[in-house]
């Protein structure tokens, strides 16, 4: 599950990633002027305990520490050890479940119908599964994971009015960090710090520029 996925695996993951972010955040521009999502917010305080001073911490554990607990759970036991195991059906539709049920229970009362919640949230599963079945690690699907969570509570912040584009900008440039590194050390040894490739960061700084400037256009008319 902690292996190290080929070299260039962790491209295609980073660009589902800001997909995700971007398509997160977009469909929140465009809708937000129809919905009421106060009870969000509110419902974060009620249950959480989380307020507007503790909440961007929070955040920040949700989006790369929580995320990755996820993802050795749902991923690495409940899909890849199953997948390993040559119970293939099972792992696919036991983790894709188990994951959305987890994150329901979670987000109960957020949206409705539940049951259009629940059937987004196993296909999220379902693209992490694919993700990682491919590479046999969890570190592509983490990465997306990391993009949607990152998209979800910059929406939250903007709900507890702390949210500003700078924030994004640092949130998208560490993501697009944190990718790099985990691609540049799948090729030969491990090393620390990790090498990076001046060709490759400059590939991966032009597509983080598109990011900010796009979300930022989408957010900041």
């Amino acid at each position: 599950s902690f292996g190290r996925p080929e070299q260039g695996a962790m491209r295609l993951p980073l660009l589902l990633g800001g997909g995700v972010f971007l398509l997160l955040l977009g469909g929140y521009t465009l809708l937000s002027p129809r919905l009421d999502l106060s009870a969000i917010s509110g419902n974060l305080q009620a249950k959480e305990g989380f307020t507007a001073a503790t909440f961007p911490l929070a955040a920040l554990y949700i989006t790369f520490g929580n995320s990755l607990l996820e993802e050795l759970f749902f991923r690495g036991f409940a899909f890849l050890a199953l997948y390993r195991s040559g119970y293939k059906k099972l792992a696919w539709t036991f983790s894709a479940i188990a994951f959305a049920l987890y994150h329901v229970s979670i987000m109960d009362g957020w949206f409705h119908p539940a049951v259009l919640l629940t059937s987004g949230l196993a296909c999220a599963g379902l693209l992490f599964n694919a993700l990682d079945a491919k590479s046999q690690t969890i570190w592509p699907g983490w990465l997306v994971h990391m993009g949607a969570n990152l998209a979800i509570n910059t929406i939250a912040l903007h709900l507890w009015g702390i949210f500003d584009e700078r924030r994004v900008s640092c949130a998208l440039c560490l993501l697009a960090l944190v990718s790099h590194l985990a691609d540049e050390t799948t090729s030969g040894s491990m090393r620390f710090p990790p090498r990076l490739n001046c060709k490759s960061a400059l590939q991966g700084g032009s597509l983080m520029t598109f990011w900010t400037v796009l979300t930022v256009f989408l957010l900041f008319p």
